[in-house]
């Protein structure tokens, strides 16, 4: 998707994407971290009951059983966490070593990708996007000349991820009909009983609530091709969604981690916008 046209400050919108990315990134460690009561028996992130979900009883050990055994480990866990804390402070801090930057962007996604399995009950889809958030951001960063193209790529990804969930809500009768934000609440996941007790109540907020979620996630799209005006506008709206989820529903990561998609879709409007008026340019007065 590369154009002619000069490029705005590409390195100053990866380094947005990096921060608030890493910032999403580090709160999921930090959650799991403080709440070892998921990692004993009976909790969300027990390894040996997890484990029964992700490898078969009656089959015999393989490389990847015993790379996940590993893993699953406590000692491992706090380790990779560990380290995963420590590329969130480098993301996070002014360090302009790109190779750095690189190396950080790679531990968070890899890191992320491997601790899914034990992490499987209590990960949201923020965690799904920072780890495609760092590994594109990592491959902007080891191939500074396809920056531009990684940054198109999280822009059409966070487009996309908008859009899918917006639509898959949108097919659903218990969001069509208002009651699925009550439900979710109700969850032992994002368990909030004053916020579900409130929808209950109000069955008409519950439906309004609903049909703004799914409108706004259906149109985010329109943000690429927007006039910056109105992408900046767009965008202040999802981050009040996000930020009203956080709050009522505990939703911490979803706020940073749908946020890093922001800078690149606001940066497509920009580019968008430039291209309309080179176009008028060339054709001149009517």
């Amino acid at each position: 998707m590369t154009t002619r046209h000069p490029r705005p400050d590409d390195e100053r919108v990866l380094k947005q994407i990096e921060r608030l990315g890493a910032v999403a990134s580090g709160v999921s460690s930090l959650e799991y971290l403080l709440r070892p009561q998921d990692r004993i028996f009976g909790g969300l992130n027990h390894w040996p009951s997890q484990r029964r979900r992700v490898v078969s009883s009656d089959s015999s050990p393989t490389l990847g059983t015993r790379i996940l055994d590993h893993i699953g480990a406590e000692s491992m866990e706090q380790l990779l966490h560990a380290a995963r804390l420590a590329s969130v402070t480098v993301l996070v801090l002014p360090v302009r070593s790109s190779r750095c930057r690189l190396v950080a962007n790679l531990v968070l996604s890899a890191t992320g990708a491997a601790l899914a399995p034990k992490h499987f009950y209590g990960s949201e889809g923020s965690d799904h996007v920072t780890i495609v958030v760092h590994a594109l951001c990592g491959i902007g960063r080891a191939s500074p000349r396809y920056r531009a193209d990684v940054l198109d790529t999280i822009a059409v990804q966070g487009a996309l991820s908008y859009g899918v969930s917006g639509l898959g809500k949108l097919a659903g009768d218990k969001w069509r009909g208002g009651t699925a934000l009550a439900e979710l609440s109700e969850a032992r996941t994002y368990s909030t009983e004053e916020v579900a007790r409130t929808l209950r109540k109000h069955p008409r907020l519950s439906r309004l609530i609903t049909w703004a979620a799914i409108v706004a996630e259906v149109a985010a799209p329109v943000a690429l091709l927007a006039p910056p005006k109105f992408a900046q506008v767009g965008v202040w709206a999802m981050r009040a969604f996000h930020l009203v989820n956080a709050v009522t529903m505990g939703l911490n990561r979803f706020f940073w981690a749908f946020a890093a998609f922001h800078p690149a879709m606001l940066r497509a409007s920009r580019h968008a916008e430039y291209t309309r008026r080179s176009r008028r340019r060339r054709r001149g007065p009517a």
